[in-house]
C-alpha cells in the first residue's frame, strides 16, 4: 500500500514572489509539526513544481476520513498561530481536496510526483475507476516509478474555518491521481501518453484534466518531528516571547491554574496585573480562550489587588473570599495573543473590597467585570475554608 491510511488531504497552490524562503522555514519547523501532532495525521509530504518552484503540492496521509472533522483538527484550523496567520494569504489559487482513498500501491514518497486532477464523464465513474485502479496495480513495477494512488473528494460536513477565511475561497478537485517515481522523464512521458487528457477521456474522464510535475522537498511522519523533552510543554504553542516591561513569572501557583502555566504578573502600586501568552491549553474546542480561564484569572487578579491595598492599609494578615463575580465577554482571544487582566480597586475597607477589571489584548478590550471580596484575617479565613487567595 502506498498510503499509510484510508484518507488523504491533497492541496495545490502557488507562492507569491519573494516568500518561498520564509514559507519553507514555517512549513517545516512549525506547520508540519503542528499538523502531524494531530491524532490521525500519519505522514505529510511537500513537493514543489519541477518547472516552477513556486507551485506547491502537499499531501497528508490520514488514518481515516473522520480525522478531517475531528475536534483536534478543527481546533487548529480555527486558531492559527500568528506565523500561520501571516502565511495563509500566500496560498494563492488554493485547491484543497479532502479524499477517501480508492486504490493505492507501492511507495508514494518518491523523489518526483505526477499529480492529475480530474473528474468522470456522466455515467462513466465505474469504468474510469476500474481502469485507473488496474493501472495503479501495475505502475509501481515499471522502471522509474515507485507508487501510485487514486482518491476521490468527499467534503466533510463542517463550517468554513478561520484559516479558510484568511485564504479566501478554496477550490476543490473531484478525483486525484498521484504517481511517484525516481525518474522525472518517466512521469513526464506518462503525462503525455497514457495519463494524458486524450487517453483519460477515452476511458471516461471529463475534459477538465489538470496535470502537474513536482519534486519532493520534505516528507515526515509524527515520529520525525517529535518534540524533545524540553520542548514538549510548548509544542504547537506560540513561541515564548520577550516579556513586556515589569512582568515576571507569577509566584502564587495553585492546583487550578497549574495547567495554564506559565502565568505572569506585574506588581503595580495598587494592583496586581496577571497575563498569559495564550496557548492551546487555554482554549476551548473551537480554539478560543475558555471563559472559565478568564473568570478564574480575573478573580485572581482582582483578589490579589484588593489584598495589596488592604495590606498596605495596615492589615498584613488579611485574606480575601470572593462574594460575587460578574463578567462581560466582549471579544474572542486566540492562540498567540498576549492577554492581560488589569484590575482597579474601587474601594477597600476592613470587611469588604470592591474591584473592577478589564482584560485586554494590546489596546483591544476583550472582557470586563467586577467583584466583591470579603476581607478576613488569616485565622478566620482558614476556619471558613473558602479563601481563594
Amino acid at each position: 500500500m502506498a498510503m499509510l491510511g484510508d484518507a488523504v488531504l491533497a492541496m495545490w497552490w502557488h507562492l507569491p514572489a519573494g516568500c518561498r524562503e520564509e514559507f519553507e522555514h514555517w512549513h517545516v519547523h512549525e506547520h508540519f509539526p503542528e499538523r502531524l501532532g494531530i491524532p490521525g495525521f500519519l505522514r505529510g509530504s511537500r513537493w514543489h513544481g519541477t518547472d516552477d518552484g513556486d507551485s506547491v503540492f502537499v499531501i497528508y496521509e490520514l488514518a481515516g476520513h473522520d480525522v478531517l472533522s475531528s475536534p483536534a483538527y478543527l481546533a487548529r484550523l480555527n486558531a492559527p498561530t500568528p506565523w500561520s496567520t501571516k502565511m495563509m494569504p500566500n496560498h494563492l489559487g488554493m485547491v484543497r481536496t479532502q479524499c477517501r482513498v480508492l486504490a493505492s500501491q507501492g511507495g508514494l514518497v518518491g523523489g518526483h510526483a505526477l499529480t492529475i486532477r480530474l473528474s468522470a464523464q456522466p455515467s462513466a465513474e465505474a469504468a474510469l475507476q476500474a481502469h485507473l485502479s488496474a493501472l495503479i496495480d501495475a505502475l509501481p513495477a515499471r522502471p522509474g516509478l515507485t507508487g501510485a494512488c487514486l482518491a476521490r473528494h468527499e467534503r466533510p460536513d463542517i463550517a468554513a474555518t478561520v484559516e479558510q477565511r484568511i485564504r479566501g475561497a478554496d477550490a476543490e478537485a473531484d478525483w486525484v491521481l498521484v504517481v511517484s517515481g525516481y525518474q522525472p522523464e518517466t512521469l513526464r512521458a506518462l503525462a503525455a501518453g497514457e495519463l494524458g487528457p486524450p487517453a483519460l477521456a477515452a476511458v471516461g474522464a471529463a475534459a477538465d484534466v489538470v496535470t502537474g510535475l513536482y519534486e519532493l522537498r520534505f516528507s515526515a511522519t509524527p515520529a520525525d518531528v517529535a518534540p524533545t523533552e524540553s520542548s514538549k510543554a510548548t509544542r504547537f504553542e506560540s513561541v515564548p516571547r520577550r516579556l513586556p516591561d515589569g512582568f515576571q513569572r507569577h509566584d502564587r501557583p495553585s492546583p487550578l491554574t497549574a495547567p495554564w502555566e506559565p502565568i505572569y504578573a506585574r506588581h503595580d502600586e495598587a494592583a496586581v496585573v496577571l497575563a498569559v501568552d495564550v496557548r492551546h491549553a487555554h482554549c476551548n474546542s473551537r480554539g478560543m480562550v475558555h471563559g472559565g480561564l478568564v473568570a478564574a484569572l480575573a478573580d485572581n487578579a482582582m483578589g490579589l489587588s484588593a489584598l495589596r491595598v488592604v495590606t498596605r492599609a495596615g492589615m498584613p494578615d488579611a485574606r480575601g473570599v470572593t462574594v460575587s463575580l460578574t463578567i462581560d465577554f466582549v471579544e474572542g482571544v486566540r492562540i498567540g495573543d498576549w492577554l492581560e487582566f488589569v484590575p482597579t480597586v474601587v474601594r477597600a475597607g476592613g470587611t469588604l473590597a470592591f474591584v473592577e477589571f478589564h482584560a485586554r489584548v494590546g489596546e483591544r478590550i476583550v472582557a470586563r467585570g467586577s467583584a466583591t471580596f470579603r476581607i478576613v484575617q488569616a485565622v478566620a479565613a482558614q476556619a471558613q475554608g473558602s479563601s481563594k487567595r
